[in-house]
Parts: structure tokens; C-alpha cells; sequence
């Protein structure tokens, strides 16, 4: 039921089980089971200055990203992956932007399962040499719901509590796998706040 983001995924504004509604300066992205969306859906309205929302409809509805996505325009945006899942970046992936600030939000556990416990995989998963470059936007990796818990503000569109890993071997938040080699993750915000 997971969502891929890659070269080889669907384009156009609707496929296999995901569906985009463009409300202006939102756009959001939501699959419905197992997808796969292009990268260029995304670079496209990211270079408009549009901020992406993508997004699953249920639990177990994780998002991974196969191939780079780059921004190349200098209109400001934000890219938001949020599930109730786990979001996973493969190795040696960017997600970045050439000119212009933006803001990269992964946002995981959205609807805050961890909070009973249990097995729940709902983390962040950055392999070996993966690149997030924002040029003045933050970065941040957290999970829950978006209701100003541990000091955040409630309804500012990002969550404030954690990313959850509920089975042993890994951590809510991994840069770079523990048993894993390889290049090291690069987290360049060019000034803007990271927040893991």
C-alpha cells in the first residue's frame, strides 16, 4: 500500500491509486494503495512556488523516494511528505533546491499510533549518502499529530511529536542504516532551522 516517488512513476494529475487536488498554493498528492508518481509531477509545481503535500489515506500507507527531486526556480515552496507510516529515502537520493528556499517536512506517525505503543514502524529512513538541501528552508523530521505538544504550535501544518520505530534494530529517526556503509547523509539548510 505504499506510495514510490520515482523516474518511472505516473504523471499527470491522477493515476494507479493517486489522485492530486491543486487548491492554489496547496497542491496535495494522496494514494489510496500501492502508486508510483513521477518526480516531475512534484519538480513541476514545486518550481510554480507551490507547496506539495503528499499523503496516504490510511496506517500502513508508507511513502519512498527512488529518485532525486529538484527545484530549479527561484520561487519559494515546501515540500511536505506526511503519513501514518514510515517514509523512506534510498540511498544517494537529493531532494533539494537549485534557487530559492524550501522548506522539506517528512512527517511520519500522523495519526499518532505510537501513542498506544506496540510494533508501529512509523520513522524516518535516510539511507547511506542522501543529500536534503534547502538554501535558507527548514528541514524537519518529526511524527504525531500537529496539536502545539512539546512546545510546537497546534495547526501550523507540522506535526509536533515524534517519529516512532515500535520494533527493535532501527531508530524513529535513521540517517543512514546502523548496519549499513557507505556516504554520509548531508542535511544543508543553508541557514534554515533542522529539526530532527
Amino acid at each position: 500500500q505504499n506510495l514510490t516517488i520515482s523516474s518511472t512513476g505516473n504523471t499527470g494529475t491522477s493515476g494507479t491509486n493517486w489522485s492530486l487536488t491543486d487548491n492554489g498554493a496547496l497542491v496535495t498528492i494522496t494514494h489510496t494503495n500501492t502508486a508510483s508518481i513521477n518526480t516531475s509531477v512534484i519538480e513541476g509545481y514545486l518550481n510554480l512556488g507551490r507547496n506539495v503535500l503528499i499523503t496516504g489515506s490510511g496506517s500502513g500507507h508508507g511513502i519512498s523516494i527512488s529518485n532525486n527531486i529538484t527545484k530549479t526556480s527561484s520561487a519559494v515552496s515546501s515540500l511536505t511528505l506526511k503519513t501514518a507510516s514510515f517514509v523512506a529515502i534510498a540511498a544517494n537520493v537529493s531532494i533539494q533546491t537549485n534557487a530559492g528556499a524550501m522548506d522539506v517536512v517528512f512527517w511520519t506517525d500522523s495519526d499518532n499510533s505510537q501513542s498506544l505503543g506496540g510494533t508501529n514502524n512509523d520513522e524516518v529512513n535516510i539511507y547511506a549518502g542522501v543529500t536534503i538541501k534547502t538554501l535558507g528552508g527548514k528541514i524537519l523530521m518529526a511524527g504525531g499529530l500537529d496539536d502545539g505538544a512539546f512546545g510546537g504550535t497546534a495547526n501550523d501544518g507540522i506535526p509536533d511529536g515524534y517519529c516512532y520505530r515500535g520494533a527493535s534494530g532501527l531508530a524513529g529517526v535513521n540517517l543512514g542504516q546502523p548496519t549499513a556503509t557507505g556516504t554520509v547523509v548531508s542535511l544543508l539548510s543553508g541557514g534554515g532551522d533542522i529539526t530532527v
